[in-house]
């Protein structure tokens, strides 16, 4: 014969029912609830019935001997449940408890075996899916690890070569003719500055080996020099032009040399 389990499923609101309430407020009302309880386990295997074997002189007194309870509290249990349509007497020999049919749960070992497999392979997905994330992290992990890693050496390699490369010269921009005016008449050159910006300007800002200008107030300098000393040559009334020295006049007085570095 096929093995069946039982078990009993108390409701949420069993301990608030009007019935279970009447009966804890009697003196001894605790031990009579747990009595009633023993009773409905008693009866799960025979569909909520209860049975008088004749045993004992009355039904109480044989359940006393059955549940492990002194007679006298199932007495008073048995009458209480009896009183309340909890407890009812089909007849001298058997008795029903109303309420357990709605208590009961049961399968059978067949069923109780499939049951437990299908847990086992849920714990066992849950563990593997455990495991995946697990794994996921730590690939994670070492990935970040690497690549900060990467990122340190490639911070130091450029520290290395920014320490290495000498500070570049800052971009020469060329001046205004303000920018000259201002400068010749702060250092007290007497040059015009319109022919020093035209010049360089047609000539590109270069030297005449094409190298570019480098500083234009050493230039201003130097051409304040050249018009100091007399070196202008025919310039003037005398030649009857536009005399600007050339780049490579300059070039012979030194120009480059303090201009171009």
């Amino acid at each position: 014969m096929a093995k069946r389990f039982y078990w009993l499923k108390l409701p949420e609101d069993f301990f608030r029912a009007k019935d279970i309430k009447k009966l804890r407020q009697i003196a001894g009302g605790d031990t009579y609830t747990i009595i009633y309880l023993k009773m409905l386990l008693r009866s799960l295997e025979n569909d909520g019935k209860l049975f008088f074997d004749g045993v004992e002189e009355d039904f109480p007194s044989e359940l006393a001997l059955d549940i492990d309870e002194l007679p006298e509290n199932v007495t008073v249990t048995v009458q209480f449940l009896l009183a309340r349509g909890i407890l009812l007497k089909n007849n001298d020999m058997e008795f029903e408890l109303t309420t357990a049919a709605e208590m009961t749960g049961s399968e059978s070992e067949s069923a109780k075996r499939v049951r437990e497999y299908r847990q086992r392979q849920s714990l066992q997905c849950n563990a593997r899916a455990l495991q995946s994330d697990s794994g996921v992290t730590n690939g994670n992990t070492e990935i970040e690890y690497r690549e900060r890693v990467r990122v340190r050496v490639r911070d130091k390699s450029e520290s290395r070569d920014t320490a290495d490369k000498p500070p570049r010269a800052p971009r020469f921009t060329p001046p205004t003719v303000d920018e000259v005016r201002a400068f010749c008449a702060e250092k007290g050159i007497n040059i015009d500055p319109e022919r020093f910006v035209d010049y360089y300007t047609q000539q590109g800002w270069r030297l005449s080996n094409g190298n570019h200008m480098k500083d234009w107030e050493a230039a201003v300098r130097n051409w304040g020099r050249n018009e100091w000393s007399g070196k202008s040559g025919n310039r003037g009334k005398a030649s009857g032009r536009d005399a600007v020295k050339t780049d490579a006049d300059y070039a012979d007085d030194g120009v480059e040399g303090f201009t171009y570095g």
